[in-house]
């Protein structure tokens, strides 16, 4: 039986249908380099990154937004093939992590 996936916003009966709205619903559903601009889109990416375990790191002093980005642009990800895409989160304080 599937452990369901909780976040303030929405629950999934799944880790792995979090995961698929994700892909579906936010990573290909976006043009590269665009903001994020669903507030619903935005608050759900917030809530599913205070539970990374770098989450402290990644939000730093706060999300300004999110955008979808090729991975092989990525610093230190350039061997990663072409077609996958990587979900950014922009600071306030201008920085980037993905």
């Amino acid at each position: 039986m599937a452990i369901p996936f909780i976040v303030p916003s929405q629950i999934f009966s799944s880790r792995s249908a979090a995961k698929n709205y994700i892909r579906d619903e936010i990573l290909h559903a976006y043009p590269l380099r665009t903001r994020i601009d669903r507030a619903d889109h935005h608050l759900f990416l917030s809530e599913v990154l205070e539970l990374h375990s770098d989450a402290v790191e990644k939000i730093g002093p706060g999300i300004d937004h999110f955008y979808v980005e090729e991975t092989y642009r990525l610093l230190g990800k350039e061997t990663v093939g072409r077609d996958k895409r990587a979900i950014i989160v922009v600071r306030v304080d201008g920085d980037t992590r993905d």
